[in-house]
């Protein structure tokens, strides 16, 4: 009887420990939830503002997101069926609040203190972040700042065609560029990237770092001066073979190092991630990462207004919660090694609002290009999640440049060039997404589009163009990006055969559809 009784008591404590873990486990104490971990793991949807983008940039356009396929819904609808599930409190160093796993959609309120709804984060172990936040970082916003520290390394492949209805003679889309073959297969990218991120908070010390690698058409437009290429344009080490001639000495395909920098933190004033070497700008919007861009082709103001690159270095500081400043020198635009002597200055501002859905920007790059020569440019962007599948950018940049503006017999004067870019985003379901881009870039001193063009030889100055596009998903390591695309543009020679700038200078407009397959691993 005894003997009985024992084992009868012993069966009971252990089915009250299994069914204790298997709560603790469904409460996510023991065990992360499924759609936790695809959005603590998944990095295969850089669009998506949920999950991880390590393999990004800190700074500039990875900061965009775009209404691509999400692992969870952080705005839910009526329609939707929620899931909300209590889990037991896994405190921070200073704070206390009970919060919810994501199963698929959180319904409850949060205080403005706790972690945003879209951070899973505070599920992960205190061991792998930083100690004691509250003396290096505000508390009130240390869950939303926090970000894993981790070796990366990623790499994806873009490739498309582009169908041109006029056969320009030359066969080129221009002034469309990355995309400037007419009826020509192009592989843009094969791209590479490695490195690690810094810890961005805490009492500690941390470093990290970052190289970059392409091979395709696009690595033409991602050259600096004195790196793949020569002060005078010509190729440094792009010269594979002599039938995929891009025009001169220049080759179709092409090598390009567009990133290597290291990176470390200092937890000094407040704390501070510096980047030295070779990296991308912070200046405007689209990013020649093609990941990052809804887009396959780009903007005129990404290919002509902006710098893409700069060597030097670049400091950023986050100030509260919703506030983030960046400082720093660089040698000019796309240069990696500037016979001037110069340096120019590269700052800008980040702010968030607490809700996540607003976001404005704005970046300065000021310098010498030439000796005595400054050349100035800025980008002002917001972003507005207007709801969880609509969201709008807006983007404006203005430059000026000092003797930028060649002539024949009246000698140079200053030149300036502005744009607007409106681009709307549509997330349809978790496999569709529609894209419009509206953009109208003004380029009165020709020199930027054809800087070649002397002011008393031509008229015109506005490109406009509209690109309607579709980002199809028919499994996560795969995006389709069929896109139509209309261009105008009033520019022409006063006295001459060219009557436009399209179909090899004898057309004012031009209609193009484009179709691109992006590989991501």
């Amino acid at each position: 009887m005894l003997l009985r009784l024992f084992m009868s008591s012993a069966l009971l404590i252990i089915s009250s420990m299994l069914v204790g873990e298997n709560q603790l486990r469904a409460d996510g104490e023991l065990g992360y939830p499924s759609a936790v971990l695809a959005a603590e793991n998944d990095t295969q949807y850089p669009h998506d503002p949920t999950v991880s983008t390590d393999f990004y940039p800190s700074y500039g356009a990875a900061d965009n997101y775009y209404p691509m396929a999400t692992k969870t819904d952080p705005y839910p609808r009526a329609s939707q069926s929620t899931v909300s599930t209590p889990i037991k409190h896994r405190p921070w160093r200073t704070a206390s609040v009970i919060r919810p796993v994501q199963h698929t959609t959180v319904i409850e309120e949060m205080p403005q203190e706790s972690p945003s709804d879209e951070d899973v984060s505070y599920l992960l172990n205190d061991d792998e972040y930083p100690q004691s936040m509250s003396s290096c970082t505000t508390q009130s916003c240390a869950p939303r700042l926090r970000k894993r520290c981790s070796w990366f390394f990623n790499a994806w492949l873009d490739q498309g065609f582009t169908w041109n209805g006029d056969r320009p003679a030359n066969g080129l889309n221009r002034p469309v560029v990355y995309n400037d073959r007419a009826n020509y297969y192009q592989m843009n990218q094969l791209y590479l990237a490695a490195g690690r991120n810094v810890c961005e908070e805490g009492c500690n010390w941390d470093f990290g770092g970052r190289i970059d690698f392409n091979f395709g058409t696009d690595s033409y437009y991602m050259t600096a001066d004195g790196l793949e290429t020569y002060s005078d344009g010509s190729p440094h080490w792009n010269k594979f073979s002599r039938k995929t001639k891009r025009g001169g000495d220049k080759e179709l395909y092409g090598i390009a190092l567009p990133q290597f920098y290291g990176e470390v933190f200092t937890p000094w004033l407040g704390g501070w991630a510096v980047k030295f070497g070779h990296f991308y700008s912070i200046i405007g919007y689209e990013s020649a990462m093609a990941p990052q861009n809804f887009f396959y082709s780009k903007s005129y103001s990404r290919a002509f207004g902006e710098p893409l690159t700069h060597t030097g270095f670049m400091a950023s500081n986050k100030i509260g919660c919703n506030l983030t400043v960046h400082g720093g020198m660089t040698l000019g635009w796309d240069n990696f090694d500037d016979e001037n002597e110069t340096i120019s200055f590269l700052g800008g501002i980040d702010w968030t609002d607490s809700s996540d859905r607003l976001k404005l920007s704005l970046a300065l790059h000021t310098g010498n290009e030439e000796p005595g020569k400054n050349r100035t440019v800025y980008s002002a962007i917001a972003r507005w999640k207007i709801s969880n599948d609509l969201i709008y950018v807006f983007q404006h940049d203005l430059g000026f440049e000092e003797d930028g503006s060649p002539s024949s017999n009246l000698g140079p004067r200053d030149a300036n060039w502005y744009s607007i870019v409106n681009y709307v985003y549509w997330h349809w379901n978790d496999k569709l997404s529609l894209g419009l881009r509206a953009e109208w870039f003004s380029d009165p001193d020709y020199a930027r589009v054809f800087p070649g063009f002397q002011y008393d030889r031509y008229e015109g100055k506005d490109y406009s163009e509209v690109t309607l596009g579709l980002n199809w998903r028919p499994c996560k390591h795969v995006v389709v990006r069929p896109e139509v695309r209309w261009d105008s543009s009033g520019v022409q020679r006063i006295l001459g055969p060219d009557n436009g700038v399209y179909d090899t200078f004898t057309k004012k407009n031009q209609f193009t559809t484009a179709i691109s397959l992006l590989l991501t691993y």
